[in-house]
């Protein structure tokens, strides 16, 4: 099965945030050589949720979405979500 793991982090307009992020990803790449990992942000960054969404989906059978943020609050509990229904329309 062709699966990606999707790393979601919050974003930040600091860009060291979004960095440590992006090099959590690598050093996860590096120990998983054969798994894919894209990541993508909610705010503040180049790629965001609904990029991120569309490119984990290409030449994938299965998502999984892991959120990489501290306090859940909205983001995770709603906004995560709708973007992931809109995300399974397309």
């Amino acid at each position: 099965m062709k699966e990606t793991i999707l790393l979601v982090g919050h974003g930040s307009r600091a860009e060291q945030g979004n960095i440590e992020i992006e090099q959590f990803a690598t050093q996860w790449r590096q120990q998983h050589p054969n798994w894919r990992i894209d990541v993508c942000f909610i705010e503040f960054a180049e790629v965001l949720l609904d990029q991120g969404f569309d490119n984990a989906a290409k030449n994938s059978e299965r998502v999984l979405v892991i959120p990489l943020i501290l306090n859940a609050a909205g983001h995770v509990k709603m906004e995560i979500p709708e973007h992931l229904a809109q995300a399974r329309l397309r």
